[in-house]
């Protein structure tokens, strides 16, 4: 606060005022009262109040309008059990660990946070907002079990009636999901966000998500608050698993007594693993924990091609470890010219990796002594592992 005097020298000196050197009076100290140092508080509400000052019986230049919406109004408290939740902000729960809420992303972010707390309620407060981003890398969080994305925000402002709000959540994968959400025009009460995971386009693991960023898709949200974010499960079973979440058991047989095809733990011989025999089938060898896996997608069938004709008649058992948690039917051939093939069904979908030893007998009238093929048949997507002939 200043003042200016004329001084006897004709020049106006602007002087630094204290608070003190006014009074200070509110027009209405129900909805907001002022101190002797000009500090105000909010009282009450709804309505109004005028701050103003004096000096003596001059009134001083400027004052300050409060406009009290009343006593502040708090999210409603989530009714999830604990064991069923994953908490990124809120009093609540326990939150899983956060790197920031807001990660200033420059040069284009906008966002900032005045994030403040009122009885005791922390509260997340986004201004100037274009789109900020949360991050919980470390770690991520496997949300493989939980069904919805869950939070309660409000919106300080007025806001127009074509409001769009664009949620994105990030998976360490490579995947991301995103869904938009039209807001209310009203700034009375807090909104809920209650999005279904499985209604997340994009978004095609849940394993290791670490980042949920907001996106002011309509260009017209200045501000908002947010609470209570998390994830739940609504009790729903959660989907049977896409992919493996571990490798196939390595496998104990003696080097000797192998003549391996596909593996990390022998030594493979020559064989083309995808020939071009017409398929639909997708082939793609997939990291699982750092092991080379097969994978089938979409199969309908799919063979593999001996680099020469191998005689195993000395060998026992076809060995494989086989996952899949959506096929119905697989079957696994040997071939020997002519053709000469047979079949051995495959038991499908697993619980987990199987890891199976087929007599070479079950492959009759194959000859053992020329082999030169094997081929599946089937549906759905299948992993294979650990492709081997041993005694």
């Amino acid at each position: 606060m200043t003042s200016i005097f004329n001084m006897p020298t004709g020049i106006n000196q602007a002087i630094n005022l204290a608070p003190a050197y006014f009074e200070f009076s509110s027009s209405d100290a129900s909805i907001a009262s002022v101190d002797d140092f000009g500090q105000v508080t909010i009282t009450g509400g709804p309505g109004s109040a005028k701050i103003s000052a004096r000096v003596g019986d001059t009134p001083a230049e400027g004052s300050l309008t409060i406009l009290s919406q009343g006593d502040f109004l708090f999210a409603p408290a989530p009714e999830l059990e604990a064991d069923q939740v994953i908490s990124l902000f809120s009093d609540v729960y326990a939150n899983h660990p956060v790197n920031y809420y807001n990660g200033y992303w420059e040069p284009y972010q906008t966002t900032l946070s005045a994030d403040f707390e009122v009885a005791g309620d922390h509260l997340l407060h986004y201004t100037d907002f274009n789109f900020v981003g949360i991050e919980f890398s470390a770690p991520s969080i496997d949300a493989s079990e939980m069904t919805n994305l869950y939070m309660d925000l409000f919106f300080p402002n007025a806001l127009p009636a074509n409001a769009v709000l664009k949620f994105e959540i990030v998976d360490e994968t490579g995947g991301t999901g995103s869904f938009t959400v039209n807001i209310p025009a009203q700034t009375s009460d807090w909104f809920r966000v209650d999005k279904a995971l499985d209604e997340v386009a994009g978004l095609n693991s849940r394993s290791a998500l670490f980042q949920l960023i907001f996106v002011n898709e309509s260009e017209n949200i200045s501000s908002f608050y947010a609470d209570n974010i998390l994830f739940y499960n609504d009790g729903t079973p959660p989907p049977p698993p896409v992919e493996p979440a571990a490798p196939a058991p390595t496998p104990a047989h003696n080097a000797d007594d192998v003549m391996a095809i596909f593996s990390d733990a022998y030594t493979d011989m020559p064989a083309n693993l995808n020939p071009d025999w017409g398929q639909a089938t997708v082939v793609s060898t997939v990291q699982i924990q750092g092991n080379n896996t097969l994978k089938y997608s979409n199969l309908n069938y799919q063979g593999i091609e001996l680099g020469s004709s191998q005689d195993v008649s000395a060998m026992g058992f076809l060995h494989l470890d086989f996952w899949s948690a959506n096929s119905t039917g697989v079957s696994i051939y040997l071939i020997s010219p002519g053709p000469v093939e047979t079949a051995y069904v495959l038991q499908v979908p697993t619980d987990g990796w199987v890891s199976l030893d087929i007599p070479l007998s079950a492959f009759s009238p194959v000859d053992l002594n020329d082999v030169i093929q094997l081929k599946f048949d089937g549906n759905g997507d299948i992993y294979l592992d650990n492709i081997y002939f041993r005694k």
